[in-house]
């Protein structure tokens, strides 16, 4: 029977193998496996004969249903498929009314005459001080009307909500690339001053309190880092700009040459022209090349920005847990102290080989690019012993020598530490913490 199968043996299995098993045959934290390998890979039917039976069960994984079946809504919105999401929203209806964040969205995956409306009895809502509501709207957009939720995104980014708006920021991006446009975002200026302001009043507040961290110097060196950045992208695209105006003076002048040289001029005078003409053409493909490369400098210096901005927001809640406590309301509600500890102390860091488990290694396939992106960075800057990367680190309470680092918002990586090799165990959802350490520990 699957139940007789070690844990560690059943999370191997591929999706297909999973659908072919009985719900019934399963105990609970199997189908919590099964359920979210299957969603992972597609397989939303499956699924959901799974989170029927889990819905039968009355232990702690049955207690969670509800969550589960947001989840599986969730992963039917991604991949469009309205018979499932249908099925699951009547599912909940069948126990409870549906919420105005839930309502919000299925209405607009449905595109329902009154989706309009709705929209802007949530938009009211927002602007009635519900800053629930207030980023409902926008994600709800960039799910279904990607352009529109992009426009609105951009005026929801708000100066008190660090993490929230680099989740909305990150949503922007994911509806960038579904409708095929280029990833640089022009309002990333914006979230860059509202980090910044928001960091001025923190380390205002935090300085009139009296508090001393050693996080401040982290706060001001992130923030002197992000600064620095921004300065340099200012100055690469007023370069880029000048590069282009010199193209486009080039082209000019290579069109003026080529009329010059037609075959009733003298063979001196002609010569002469096609001469400078092919020098023309050869400073033109100089320029193009300077140009392209410029562009390359400003995507990546982009990247680096975000990444500046997340050590930002880092290190400013970290002086928040320990000092501010009037501006709570950045931090999100983690019920992760459970299972994480502080490390006492933070030595220099080494350069060490990066391992990477297979198990880590499918977790990372399965997830959106972009999560998987964040990821694989933060894999390389903890192997290089970057600072920056262990800012936020914990360990874990009951298995021994594996830490835990922050991706984003729903994302944590575990991995192995000695002095010369770190191991990345496992990527995994946030909420799947209690899950992995009940399997590390077995």
């Amino acid at each position: 029977m699957a139940r007789r199968v070690p844990r560690d043996q059943f999370e191997q299995f591929r999706a297909s193998e999973l659908a072919r098993f009985s719900p019934k045959e399963l105990d609970s934290l199997q189908l919590v496996i099964a359920l979210r390998c299957l969603q992972s890979f597609g397989r939303l039917e499956a699924a959901e004969s799974i989170l029927t039976e889990l819905a039968t069960r009355s232990d702690r994984y049955g207690d969670d249903v509800a969550d589960f079946r947001e989840e599986l809504l969730e992963q039917a919105y991604k991949m469009r498929r309205g018979d499932v999401a249908e099925r699951q929203i009547a599912c909940i209806e069948a126990t409870q009314a549906l919420d105005a964040r839930m309502r919000l969205r299925w209405e607009l995956f449905k595109k329902v005459p009154h989706a309009l409306q709705t929209v802007e009895a949530r938009a009211r809502a927002a602007l009635a001080g519900d800053m629930e509501a207030w980023y409902d709207v926008p994600f709800a957009l960039l799910d279904s009307f990607p352009a529109l939720g992009i426009l609105v995104s951009r005026g929801s980014f708000q100066r008190d909500r660090i993490l929230d708006n680099e989740t909305l920021y990150a949503g922007i991006l994911d509806a960038r690339d579904e409708l095929g446009i280029e990833p640089d975002e022009s309002y990333a200026s914006v979230l860059d001053t509202l980090t910044e302001r928001s960091s001025q009043l923190l380390a205002a507040k935090v300085k009139s309190q009296s508090i001393t961290d050693p996080n401040d110097e982290l706060v001001a060196r992130a923030r002197g880092n992000l600064q620095a950045a921004q300065a340099e992208e200012l100055a690469l695209e007023q370069q880029l700009r000048e590069r282009e105006q010199a193209f486009r003076e080039l082209e000019a002048r290579y069109l003026a040459l080529q009329e010059q040289a037609q075959p009733n001029e003298l063979l001196d005078t002609v010569a002469k022209l096609k001469s400078e003409l092919e020098q023309v053409q050869i400073e033109r493909r100089s320029q193009r090349a300077r140009i392209e490369e410029l562009k390359s400098t400003i995507r990546e210096g982009a990247e680096q920005r975000r990444e500046l901005r997340k050590q930002v927001a880092e290190a400013i809640s970290a002086n928040v847990s320990k000092g501010a406590t009037a501006s709570t309301q950045l931090l999100p509600n983690d019920s992760e102290t459970r299972f994480l500890e502080d490390i006492s102390e933070q030595p220099r860091q080494p350069l060490r080989r990066l391992l990477i488990s297979q198990r880590a290694h499918d977790q990372l396939v399965a997830l959106p690019r972009d999560t998987a992106t964040r990821a694989l960075m933060l894999c390389a800057a903890l192997a290089a012993g970057q600072a920056h990367a262990f800012i936020g680190v914990k360990k874990l309470k009951r298995v021994q020598d594996v830490f835990a680092a922050r991706v984003d918002l729903s994302h944590r990586l575990l991995f192995l530490l000695s002095a010369a090799e770190l191991q990345v165990t496992d990527v995994i959802e946030r909420r799947d913490l209690e899950l992995t350490i009940d399997r590390l520990r077995s």
